[in-house]
């Protein structure tokens, strides 16, 4: 029994920190990806898009997330929020 429990411990650990290690490395990403501002002046089905894809990139942000809020802000003709957001991602991704 103390081996079993021993062993839960162990692999639960190893999950948290392999967690933990995930948060710390995505920080800079996630500190570094422009914020929404100024939500008044778009329409409702961009700023939808621009809510959801901002959303993506925050909780995961992964080459893809970041690529694809950089196009809805290049869409949107956001051209500096943009070009941040494709250099975080090839940054991410090389």
């Amino acid at each position: 029994m103390h081996k079993k429990r021993t062993t839960i411990f162990f692999i639960i650990g190893g999950v948290i920190l392999l967690l933990l290690i995930k948060v710390l490395l995505d920080v800079p990403y996630r500190s570094s990806i422009p914020s929404l501002t100024d939500l008044q002046s778009v329409t409702d089905s961009l700023k939808y898009q621009l809510t959801i894809a901002s959303s993506k990139a925050y909780r995961n942000p992964t080459a893809d997330n970041l690529g694809t809020l950089g196009m809805v802000y290049h869409s949107s003709a956001n051209y500096e929020k943009a070009a941040v957001c494709y250099k975080l991602a090839i940054k991410k991704n090389k």
